[in-house]
């Protein structure tokens, strides 16, 4: 039977190992010894190379049914890459999926828009009033990008949602730089009105209740309805990049998420670009926040202000805390001397906290450009500013952070970052990375001897050393 099934042009061989062997099952006697490949939880397929082939089984022969239906429907990865915009080939197992992620390499439709070939206009309109009322001109999308649309339709019949990734490229237009609105991409709209319970019409509060990852690529739009997102019952990993707000957010009364009450315990801000009090309100938002990673994605100096905000939300979470990621200022050839870049202080509260990686400025401040080694100003020792059982410390330096004048030297520095009695020691790993050191220019200090210290006591200590022409 195989051997009539299958041939070297057979659209079968497109089905995955695991799947071809439960069709063969199919067709064997059930006494004969059964083939079964071993299954995990990351084993999922690429819904576009096997749904058409699965759907034609299904069709053809009932008992294959559960195969098409249960198999694929339950590790179906919807995974995109360019064009997005063909998300019209499985209406009959829409409601099944799972996984949706759009890759980085994809993009959205490009115009001429009347050119959209895969449904017509008024189909998608068609579709479009059933939500009933929405909160946002969504028909906007219908004219000017319809794939988008489309993928807010998949999720929107996506009630079992459980990640859903969006890395591909979606705003053409951008936000603030024009009219400084806040806008929402199309496809979040039905999960954020679930989570503000207020579902669109077909859709209901039974909707991604076991939705726990969202990782979605902003692309400079932002709206404060994200904070809706918080509410979502199971949500464990929320990570939002390239967020862009210049509106100063001042209605910190009306933010819907009560404190501490959100399951979320990763929270990642990448390149962000919004207020101090969104970014404490997001950190508090959180029940047991245990991951933490910010970068800001102004090329200015963060304001004071804004470090303060962050700290304050962070050490409400200093019970959970394990893993932070400040970075406070882009990386990049800036104009670092004339940038005051304060030392932030509260790491040292978190107790709980085991690896932190941030700028060497952020944890040890600057010496200014006309230091002596004189005067009041020296650095603290790290063993008074770093959380008690830090087990992994992360460094970033540039040579214009530091300064030849310091009479301690950062040999001593480096090493009061031991504590005083060994049965304190709760560190495991050093890692410093210096950049931009000018070719044939001196190290900023002798690293070998700084390593040596550490390992004297046991602890690992790498750097990695990076330099550029200076033309």
């Amino acid at each position: 039977m195989p051997d009539q099934l299958v041939n070297s042009h057979s659209p079968l061989l497109v089905l995955p190992a695991e799947i071809l062997l439960l069709v063969f099952d199919c067709f064997f006697d059930a006494q004969q010894p059964q083939i079964r490949l071993e299954s995990t939880e990351r084993c999922y397929y690429n819904y576009s190379e096997a749904f058409s082939t699965l759907n034609a089984l299904e069709r053809t022969c009932r008992s294959l049914r559960p195969i098409a239906k249960e198999v694929l429907n339950t590790k179906c990865l919807w995974k995109f890459h360019k064009p997005v915009a063909a998300f019209t080939e499985g209406h009959s197992i829409r409601r099944k999926a799972t996984h949706i992620e759009i890759l980085r390499d994809a993009y959205s439709f490009p115009r001429p828009r009347d050119d959209y070939p895969w449904r017509p206009r008024e189909k998608l309109e068609q579709e479009l009033n059933t939500w009933g009322y929405c909160p946002v001109d969504v028909k906007t999308a219908l004219h000017e990008d319809p794939a988008q649309l489309e993928l807010a339709f998949l999720v929107a019949s996506s009630p079992d949602l459980q990640t859903f990734i969006m890395d591909g490229h979606h705003n053409f237009y951008g936000i603030s730089s024009i009219d400084q609105r806040y806008e929402l991409p199309v496809w979040l709209i039905p999960i954020i009105q679930v989570a503000r319970k207020t579902p669109l019409n077909g859709m209901d509060h039974s909707f991604y209740r076991n939705l726990q990852t969202l990782d979605i690529e902003m692309q400079f739009s932002f709206d404060t309805s994200l904070a809706y997102l918080f509410l979502l019952p199971t949500l464990q990993t929320l990570r939002l990049s390239w967020m862009v707000s210049q509106i100063p957010f001042e209605d910190e009364a009306n933010w819907p998420v009560k404190s501490r009450s959100s399951s979320v315990a990763s929270l990642i801000l990448d390149e962000a670009e919004i207020s101090g009090t969104l970014i404490r309100l997001f950190i508090t938002s959180c029940r047991e926040l245990s991951c933490f990673k910010y970068s800001n994605g102004s090329v200015e100096e963060m304001p004071l202000s804004c470090s303060a905000e962050i700290m304050s939300g962070l050490a409400q979470q200093q019970d959970t805390l394990r893993t932070l990621y400040l970075e406070p200022h882009q990386r990049g050839e800036y104009d670092y001397e004339s940038m005051t870049l304060t030392r932030i202080d509260g790491f040292h509260k978190l107790y709980a906290l085991e690896r932190l990686y941030t700028p060497f400025w952020a944890l040890l401040g600057k010496p200014q450009s006309t230091y002596t080694g004189e005067g009041s100003w020296q650095y603290p020792q790290m063993r008074d500013v770093l959380p008690p059982r830090l087990q992994e410390l992360s460094l970033y330096i540039l040579p214009v952070m530091l300064s030849q004048e310091y009479n301690d030297g950062y040999l001593s520095l480096f090493s009061s970052a031991l504590p005083s009695d060994t049965k304190d020691l709760y560190l495991k790993w050093v890692h410093v990375e210096c950049e931009n050191v000018l070719e044939c220019a001196p190290l900023p200090f002798d690293f070998w001897d700084i390593k040596n210290v550490f390992l004297e006591q046991g602890v690992d200590f790498d750097y990695m050393i990076r330099g550029y022409e200076h033309l």
